[in-house]
């Protein structure tokens, strides 16, 4: 069988190295930037395609690729790919899984953190000479209520990391952790949640039952001086909703690393107290260290005739997938692996039943 030729879209130095290192076997070649169809020429050929979620392999763009046989996603989420017009001209689709189990956990504290203690105009201050600590009081997260929107792996982190700052933590999930209740987590409806929680973390996936959850109507409900922080997918919250209850001063503050569009624009970007990161949750050491080996691997795998994590279209596999354990958790003591080790063959029937409860309770989300 002749070598198949793999081209490496989104490219940048980490990922170049990376292949050098480990895969040079491959014989990759590299494209700086999304593959497009301006550009698709140069992918012509290629029987392999590695991209990013900046490129969008559209039915139109698939027609460009004649001999493309399989195509690799570096994320988890693969809405910019035409899964069914993949499957349909026979092209395999893999994703990587698991990788923002740790990072986007903390991350989400890092942004909650900085809010709740004003460390960007603290360090202005600094900067600018002044020592002054009027009006830098913080906000304690523990004694408080900790709101959590999604209990899959990461938000199941989130959870855990709350409690162990001390805070009362209630979660809204369709489908109940049982780990997290005996640790002390608390269950209750969205509407409770929002009314409740001083902090609020949104950890759903982007689906149609979860598309502006929290629009203006919900956001109203949200304990006056709450701060909410999205590290999850932003199409969950009403972007301009949250900039008005902001603006109003209804809501003390926001933290964002997920947007509608990205790069975001509107109100958003010019609220002091808003915090916003280009969506780099994941983007650690370990992160990109778990994205690159699982690429490695499902390349590897197509090519031996054996490949794994397939995606098919009609399944909410990027979500799922969202629940499996890297191999960087691996150092972790097991009790505290338990609580957001996915239990899949206990959660099936329960997913089954959340697709039917979806189906019938419009606006009720699926587990992230």
């Amino acid at each position: 069988m002749p070598k198949l030729k793999i081209l490496i879209t989104d490219s940048d130095p980490d990922v170049e190295d990376y292949f050098a290192k480990n895969a040079a076997d491959l014989s990759p070649t590299f494209m700086r930037g999304p593959l497009t169809e301006e550009n698709a020429a140069e992918a012509r050929n290629a029987d392999v395609v590695c991209v990013d979620i900046t490129t969008r392999l559209t039915a139109s763009l698939l027609r460009e690729l004649p001999n493309l046989k399989f195509i690799c996603t570096r994320s988890t989420g693969y809405d910019h790919i035409d899964v069914q017009e993949a499957e349909r001209r026979g092209i395999t689709v893999s994703n990587v899984v698991g990788y923002g189990t740790l990072p986007v956990p903390e991350h989400t504290f890092a942004l909650l953190l900085a809010l709740v203690r004003k460390v960007k105009e603290a360090d202005r201050r600094v900067r600018e000479g002044n020592f002054d600590y009027h009006g830098l009081m913080g906000t304690q997260v523990c004694g408080k209520t900790f709101g959590v929107l999604g209990t899959g792996a990461i938000g199941s982190r989130v959870a855990e990391i709350a409690l162990a700052m001390g805070a009362r933590v209630l979660a809204y999930d369709v489908v109940k952790n049982a780990s997290l209740e005996a640790r002390g987590v608390s269950y209750a409806s969205l509407e409770e949640v929002l009314r409740e929680s001083d902090f609020i973390s949104v950890n759903l996936p982007l689906l149609p039952s979860t598309r502006h959850l929290l629009n203006a109507e919900r956001l109203a409900l949200v304990k006056n001086g709450a701060f909410l922080v999205n590290t999850g997918r932003g199409g969950v919250v009403d972007e301009e909703a949250l900039a008005k209850a902001l603006k109003e001063g209804r809501m003390a503050g926001a933290g964002l690393d997920v947007f509608e569009e990205e790069p975001p624009k509107g109100a958003l970007l010019e609220l002091d107290n808003v915090l916003l990161s280009p969506h780099v949750g994941w983007y650690t050491d370990a992160g990109l260290a778990e994205i690159m080996r699982q690429t490695v691997e499902n390349v590897r795998a197509f090519v031996a005739g054996k490949p794994v994590r397939v995606v098919r279209s009609g399944k909410r596999g990027a979500q799922a997938g969202d629940m499996m354990i890297p191999r960087s958790l691996a150092h972790l003591p097991p009790r505290l692996c338990s609580t957001y080790r996915p239990r899949c063959e206990e959660r099936k029937p329960l997913l089954l039943s959340a697709h039917k409860l979806r189906r019938s309770e419009s606006g009720s989300p699926e587990t992230s």
